[in-house]
């Protein structure tokens, strides 16, 4: 039966190029994330195989805690919406 949701700590790796990934070095004060996306070790290989195998409608990730949408086409016409989401935050932290 087909997969809908998929929900994972990990992001498969190199979703990030199917988003606005500018928006992300607002978040990359130490630039860890700028070197993992230019050396493609950001995210799980496992995660992206499984992507592209079930293709599920959406995929949601939290591991980086930085809101983050993209849409991942496959090649029969159909996609996966990704969003990595933001941790929560009291009010004592807005």
């Amino acid at each position: 039966e087909p997969v809908d949701i998929v929900v994972s700590y990990d992001w498969p790796r190199g979703i990030w190029k199917h988003g606005n990934y500018d928006d992300i070095f607002a978040h990359d004060l130490s630039g860890d994330l700028k070197r993992e996306m230019d050396g493609n070790t950001l995210g799980s290989p496992a995660a992206m195989d499984m992507l592209k195998k079930l293709r599920p409608p959406f995929w949601f990730s939290a591991k980086l805690n930085v809101k983050f949408p993209a849409l991942m086409p496959h090649g029969d016409g159909t996609f996966t919406r990704f969003l990595s989401l933001q941790r929560c935050r009291g009010s004592r932290e807005l």
